[in-house]
């Protein structure tokens, strides 16, 4: 059994045979075109990534280093080959009304090739004048029989092993040092400069996308080339992965940060290597490190500041501060206030409320983002205040809204540095976000509901269902701020 866990994919995770299809790819050629079973893990659909076991019959037996050995650079689990190690599959529970994605989680692969027998690599049978080693053990004792078998193989692993690292074609061989250790022997596949992969992508990719989706994809690859130098994919190494992670980390950048460059990186050179069936592994998957590191916690704002905040917004009454007070008594992302129209404010005789929807020059985070917010206290009289201006513009906010997209870091650039006088350091627009989930908490609103209201992602796989609490439901606990 081979276990694949959180392998990157961006692609309909409906279509197992094609998720399937892409995870076998990630093993070596021996693998491919095989029949096989297949298990989707447990939290195949709910946790990024696929998540698959597989199960493989072989020519012959193989000993747990052979199979280290034999996978080593696939995104696979290796401690699936310790000599002790429990490994339990089943399919999951969905309680309280939750339906499980993946109906049908397991069954037969048929690649079409009618094989279903993995052939073993043979690649050391050069160095043997018979395909069998055949030895007595000089005993008569089956326990001391049993103990020399065991020191035997041990050290003919050991043995063959070293000479695999002296064979030119060696499984793995992509993982080694750029260096003069094998001068005679070339690539014989595709070669796709950095460039050409991103070219790939982008035509594949890119249509639609804003101007951030390019600018993200040309960032990762632009710290490669400074960390590691302008190769074709092929030509990476380990070492330079780990090269790669070292300098993002070097720069600074925090650890909430690196993992997205990371997944950027990973994606495109995935795409890349399934689009040209390209012989190589992404060995930039598996990268460890700390997602915490330089991640400072976002602090609220207290309900003291933000009423004082709200007065002065009221007495300067401008449209910077409109914004301000939009935002104070919302919870909303500043780009979904700063990216609004006019006519996606509601004013009503009973519950007004803001629409927050996409558009072409402001696109929202997640799809959850898409929501009604209901309109109370000072967000009700900023949005009073915007339908009231003199302004022709069909934007609520023009003055952010003056090229193709929203100018976002413009508006927190202003914001913040009038925001600093009342709040001080280490507090920003965004915890007004924290602040209205502490207050939505305080007069006991459902965390369910609070997530609606602020636009957050809902774990789990019932929350996806149904249309959610009513306008008039959040209405009510938001009078109550």
């Amino acid at each position: 059994m081979i276990d694949i866990d959180s392998l990157a994919w961006d692609g309909d995770i409906n279509d197992q045979r094609t998720m399937l299809a892409h995870a076998i790819q990630q093993l070596p050629g021996e693998f491919q075109a095989v029949d096989f079973w297949y298990h989707f893990s447990s939290n195949m659909g709910i946790k990024v990534g696929i998540r698959v076991h597989l199960w493989f019959w072989l020519e012959r037996p193989c000993s747990d280093d052979e199979m280290k050995a034999w996978l080593s650079g696939c995104p696979v689990d290796l401690r699936m080959f310790n000599p002790i190690q429990i490994h339990l599959t089943a399919n999951p529970r969905f309680i309280d009304g939750a339906v499980d994605p993946y109906l049908n989680r397991s069954g037969l692969f048929e690649a079409g090739s009618g094989v279903s027998t993995v052939p073993v690599p043979s690649d050391l049978l050069n160095h043997y004048s018979y395909p069998r080693v055949v030895q007595g053990l000089r005993t008569k004792s089956v326990v001391t029989a049993k103990s020399r078998a065991l020191v035997a193989a041990a050290k003919l692993d050991a043995y063959w092993s070293h000479l695999r690292m002296a064979e030119a074609d060696l499984l793995g061989r992509h993982l080694l040092k750029r260096s003069t250790a094998f001068p005679d022997q070339t690539y014989s596949g595709k070669a796709v400069s950095v460039q050409q992969a991103m070219d790939i992508y982008f035509t594949a990719k890119g249509k639609n996308k804003p101007k951030s989706f390019k600018a993200a994809v040309e960032r990762a690859f632009r710290y490669l080339i400074e960390a590691c130098g302008a190769h074709c994919l092929h030509e990476y190494t380990r070492e330079d992965a780990l090269k790669y992670r070292d300098y993002l980390v070097a720069k600074g950048l925090v650890g909430s940060t690196i993992p997205r460059i990371l997944n950027t990186l990973r994606s495109v050179i995935n795409f890349v290597i399934a689009e040209y069936a390209l012989d190589i592994k992404n060995l930039f998957i598996g990268l460890y490190h700390d997602r915490a590191a330089g991640v400072s916690n976002r602090k609220a704002i207290s309900v003291q500041t933000i009423k004082k905040i709200q007065t002065a917004c009221q007495s300067m009454d401008d449209d910077l501060r409109w914004l301000v007070a939009l935002l104070s008594d919302t919870g909303m992302r500043l780009s979904e206030g700063a990216g609004l129209l006019k006519s996606d404010i509601q004013l009503g005789s009973d519950i007004s409320y803001i629409i927050v929807q996409p558009h072409s020059w402001r696109r929202l985070k997640t799809a959850s983002s898409k929501r009604k917010v209901p309109l109370v206290g000072s967000s009700l009289w900023a949005a009073q205040r915007i339908l009231c201006s003199k302004s022709e513009s069909y934007f609520a906010f023009p003055r952010y809204n003056r090229g193709e997209v929203t100018n976002g870091n413009s508006a927190s650039a202003a914001l913040n540095k009038w925001l600093k006088a009342f709040v001080g350091a280490g507090r920003t627009l965004h915890s007004f976000r924290h602040s209205m989930r502490d207050r939505l908490r305080e007069v006991e609103c459902p965390v369910d509901m609070i997530d609606q209201i602020g636009g957050w992602s809902r774990e789990g796989v019932g929350e996806g269902y149904g249309e959610g609490y009513s306008l008039k439901k959040l209405h009510s606990y938001m009078t109550r701020l």
